[in-house]
């Protein structure tokens, strides 16, 4: 197996483990014995369990950011981006929902502060909201809970999609969309 491939096992590992035991309770050890390799060998790929942590979360940040540029165009009106942008954060999280929870798990722990303070800059989710704010678009909040109310509208419906699967309807989630919008446009 090559190295590349290889890493990916352990990312794949990582996350099922993670997911399933918790951060704490995962140690390079168990990583390594789920990806069939030994665990001295891992250290070959991560010289740490925090290196491993850090890589994977801001892969899967990457991963989440190209999504949620699918199909943008600045050719459309503010409000249309804001919406798309927002439907494929929903989008992303419930067809990738193992990557979803393991990315909600590091970010409400204390293990990659720094990371995830450098990671912000590049959200798309800050560039739109900048533009918001100049545009006069958004009500006047601070960027960063903005920002935050958008991850956590999508992050609670998708939670409610995977407790309740296929039961989940379009005027849910088209309700949850105009309320964050609601909640955070200027009125026109």
């Amino acid at each position: 197996m090559n190295s590349h491939s290889m890493k990916e096992q352990i990312f794949k590992s990582t996350i099922k483990l993670v997911n399933q035991e918790g951060i704490h309770n995962s140690p390079m050890s168990k990583i390594a014995r789920l990806a069939n390799i030994s665990p001295g060998s891992i250290y070959n790929y991560f010289e740490s369990k925090s290196e491993l942590i850090s890589s994977l979360y801001m892969r899967l940040i990457e991963e989440r950011s190209k999504h949620l540029k699918t199909d943008q165009d600045s050719d459309i009106d503010y409000k249309s981006r804001f919406f798309l942008m927002w439907l494929n954060l929903f989008k992303y999280y419930t067809k990738a929902s193992s990557n979803y929870l393991f990315i909600r798990q590091i970010e409400h722990s204390p293990f990659l502060k720094k990371e995830i303070v450098k990671l912000i800059d590049d959200d798309p989710w800050k560039a739109l909201v900048k533009e918001g704010l100049e545009i006069e678009k958004l009500k006047n909040l601070p960027e960063q809970l903005i920002i935050d109310l958008i991850y956590n509208s999508v992050s609670a419906l998708v939670d409610l999609f995977l407790e309740e699967g296929e039961q989940l309807n379009n005027q849910i989630l088209n309700s949850t969309l105009e309320y964050c919008w609601g909640g955070l446009s200027v009125n026109e």
